[in-house]
């Protein structure tokens, strides 16, 4: 989750050890020095302006192989894959890769659409490291992608008007209003986000055309509810006009942060009053230490699914679900190892018809982010699919919503050729997709058979569509 909050402790002093550092004759002592800023700006998640001193660094001394690669991870924390790969291909031309490197190597390639480079280095992660359930499903990777890119028909897809240069982000509907969050539709305030120098998101309210999908008029959405950091994405009940959004933890005014000064993501109620949204509490297992965001409610209004980053899970931040039963939320579920992965799992979405959708980048896909769906089985979501391209590309997409029909909707994307950060784009499933499940045996043996092709053939004939069993 990367709406964490964090702010220089005091930027007279950070100005004026930047101009000792440049004043200071000893390249060597000036490079440790610069080195030592950036990890504290990389520590307080202000990336933008750590990657700026690491390059100061790096020109001091262009063999400081740290100094490389905290240029790697500082560019994939705001999303710039090119310069990722750019610096871990120094490592690996360097010979100074570790295992990690190497992963995070093949994820730039794979976002940057060099699919055949990047199999060919996961293949070699997964010879370091083959007990990583990250690289299960992508070291066919070329193959995987051709699977996801066979039903690019079903769906319609357009970036809508209103995005801006900066980020729209986290689609839901509240009756007859569209309702998102952007840093950029229109701010007064000058404050910005330190991880990537955008400004604060802001929660709006934007028409609907129904033919096109596009989207207009935007208004700030629920005043009473804004704080001075991030608020959204947003989840509505929509019978009992209730709204469970994320915020920054930001109470009366002031903010609660972490033992490391983190101020992180924490859920929020809210109820329509009198036409007016006010604030009715918190959700009870928010969290000082950890991050609690992403609300979907159920169309119930009984099962809460959100994000965590809460210690116990699969990976950095898994999928919980709360069941609100005598008057109080249970406590968080996991989902388990079906959806939740050694990655990050983010943004879930439950339809009407009790669909899960989420985001993830730890079971393969087409690029970082991808967007899945779990059909339940008897109440659980044991399998999952990839909605596959074109709502899946090379970079991150996330935020899948679906209007109550279940074929119209919108996800956010920061795929190349977009307005901005991240944008918002309209979807229209023109073909409901068709999940086929079962076993096959040996005919004789009655075993199960692992990698066994599959081909479903039409009435007349001709082979529609070809796959390989997978041994889960």
């Amino acid at each position: 989750m990367n709406e964490r909050v964090s702010m220089a402790k005091n930027p007279i002093i950070f100005l004026l050890f930047l101009i000792i550092i440049f004043l200071l004759p000893d390249q060597v002592l000036s490079q440790k020095l610069t080195t030592k800023l950036a990890d504290k700006s990389f520590d307080e998640f202000a990336f933008v302006d750590a990657i700026g001193l690491y390059e100061y660094a790096y020109q001091r001394d262009t063999t400081d192989n740290y100094v490389v690669r905290r240029l790697a991870d500082a560019n994939r924390n705001v999303g710039n894959t090119e310069e990722v790969e750019r610096w871990l291909k120094k490592l690996v031309d360097r010979h100074a890769e570790t295992p990690e490197d190497i992963f995070n190597y093949s994820q730039s390639l794979k976002s940057n659409g060099k699919y055949l480079l990047a199999e060919q280095w996961l293949k070699e992660y997964s010879e370091l490291r083959p007990e990583d359930g990250r690289v299960n499903i992508q070291v066919s990777l070329l193959e995987y992608i051709q699977f996801l890119m066979r039903d690019s028909t079903n769906f319609e897809m357009r970036n809508v008007s209103l995005n801006t240069i900066g980020s729209e982000m986290g689609p839901a509907f509240y009756k007859d209003q569209f309702i998102f969050s952007s840093t950029s539709i229109s701010t007064k305030s000058k404050a910005s986000y330190k991880w990537n120098e955008l400004p604060y998101l802001n929660m709006y309210s934007a028409k609907i055309n129904e033919t096109t999908g596009d989207l207009s008029s935007p208004e700030p959405f629920a005043p009473n509810l804004k704080t001075s950091y991030h608020d959204g994405p947003v989840s509505f009940d929509q019978d009992k006009d209730i709204i469970y959004f994320t915020r920054n933890s930001f109470v009366r005014g002031k903010t609660s942060k972490s033992r490391e000064g983190v101020v992180n993501l924490k859920i929020f109620q809210g109820k329509l009053q009198d036409g007016e949204w006010k604030m009715t509490g918190s959700f009870r297992y928010n969290s000082d230490e950890y991050s609690v965001g992403h609300p979907s409610i159920d169309k119930q209004g009984t099962v809460l699914y959100f994000a965590s980053d809460m210690p116990g899970g699969y990976g950095n931040s898994d999928i919980y679900f709360s069941v609100f039963s005598n008057g109080e939320w249970s406590k968080p579920f996991n989902l388990g190892p079906k959806i939740n992965t050694e990655g990050n799992e983010f943004f879930p979405f439950i339809s009407s018809d009790g669909v899960l959708y989420f985001s993830s980048d730890g079971h393969g896909g087409l690029g970082a982010l991808d967007i899945y769906f779990s059909v339940p089985e008897r109440g659980v979501f044991n399998s999952i699919e990839n909605l596959g391209y074109p709502v899946n590309s090379s970079k991150d997409d996330f935020g899948f919503a679906l209007d109550s029909t279940g074929m119209k909707g919108y996800i956010t994307s920061n795929r190349t050729g977009g307005k901005g950060d991240d944008d918002l784009f309209f979807l229209k499933i023109k073909h409901v997709p068709v999940i086929i499940r079962g076993v096959i045996k040996d005919r004789d043996t009655k075993d199960v058979l692992a990698d066994a092709n599959i081909s479903v053939i039409n009435e007349s004939g001709n082979t529609i569509f070809t796959s390989v069993t997978r041994n889960d």
